[in-house]
C-alpha cells in the first residue's frame, strides 16, 4: 500500500512539473517562440510517458489487492488522488487557453494571407505593365 502512495506522490510531482511547463508553453506561444514551444512539448511528452508507466504500476498493484485492501487503499490515497485531480483540472484549463491563443494567431495569419492574395489579384488588373519587357526590337 505504501508503494502505491509513493507512486501516486511521484505522479503528482510529475503533473506539477507539467503545470510548470505549461507556463513556459504559454510564454512561448505569446512570444511566437516556435523552437521553445517545441522543446516544451517534448519535455511534457517525456513527463507524460513517465506518468503512464506509474499508472500501469499502480493499476497492476491494485489488481492484486483484495476487496478490503482496495477499500483501505482508496481511503488512504483519497486526499492524494484529490490533489492529482485538482492539478489535472488546472492542466486542462491551461492547455485549453494555449490552444485558444494558437487558434487566434492562426486566424490572424490566415487573414494576412488572404489580404496578400487579394493584393496580387488587384495588381493583375493593371495588365502586363509590371513585366520587364525588352525595349529593343527583335530586328536590332
Amino acid at each position: 500500500m505504501e508503494t502505491v502512495k509513493t507512486w501516486l506522490r511521484e505522479e503528482l510531482f510529475r503533473y506539477l512539473a507539467i503545470l510548470t511547463k505549461l507556463e513556459e508553453q504559454r510564454k512561448a506561444v505569446d512570444g511566437d517562440d516556435e523552437a521553445r514551444l517545441l522543446a516544451v512539448i517534448q519535455e511534457k511528452s517525456s513527463l507524460m510517458a513517465g506518468i503512464e508507466k506509474l499508472e500501469r504500476k499502480i493499476a497492476g498493484a491494485r489488481k492484486n489487492f483484495s476487496a478490503e485492501e482496495q477499500k483501505d487503499a482508496a481511503r488512504h490515497t483519497g486526499p492524494l488522488t484529490a490533489q492529482i485531480e485538482d492539478v489535472l483540472k488546472k492542466i486542462i484549463a491551461r492547455e485549453d487557453a494555449c490552444a485558444e491563443e494558437i487558434k487566434k494567431k492562426q486566424l490572424k495569419i490566415q487573414e494576412r494571407m488572404l489580404q496578400v492574395k487579394q493584393g496580387k489579384t488587384g495588381l493583375k488588373g493593371y495588365g502586363d505593365r509590371g513585366k520587364n519587357k525588352s525595349w529593343f526590337s527583335n530586328n536590332a
